[in-house]
């Protein structure tokens, strides 16, 4: 297992957490401070947290896969098993240099639920072919 320490908020206090992630088994697991913890059997490391932050609504994960304008394409979400995304600008398509990594530390326009990811996905595919 491969753990990133990660940064996230429960009722405004910003906590240490762990997303560990087994890329052979397919496994990525959640553990707070507290002793919470949560596992998810995926392929694709960017729906699981997607998944995860469905489970936890409470808590703001501070980490470029929940970050509004941050998404994969389907051949980088093949490619890495969703540990890479794009982090997009309206009218601009992706390239290389807009790669983040899913589990780095983002604090700006982080949205609470992947739908909404999806949706401005949506509108910025819209927006390159104004």
């Amino acid at each position: 297992m491969k753990p990133f320490e990660i940064s996230i908020v429960i009722n405004g206090l910003t906590e240490k957490a762990t997303i560990s992630i087994c890329t052979k088994e397919n496994i990525m697991t959640f553990e707070m401070v507290d002793g919470t913890s949560k596992s998810y059997f995926t392929d694709d490391f960017f729906q699981g947290l997607g998944e995860l932050r469905t489970d936890f609504p409470h808590i703001k994960f501070l980490c470029k896969g929940s970050k509004l304008n941050v998404y994969p394409s389907s051949m980088a979400s093949q490619m890495s098993k969703g540990l890479v995304a794009y982090e997009v600008q309206m009218g601009t398509p992706a390239d290389s240099d807009r790669i983040v990594h899913t589990f780095d530390y983002e604090e700006k326009d982080i949205c609470a639920t992947i739908q909404e990811q999806r949706e401005f996905r949506k509108r910025w595919m819209a927006s390159l072919n104004k």
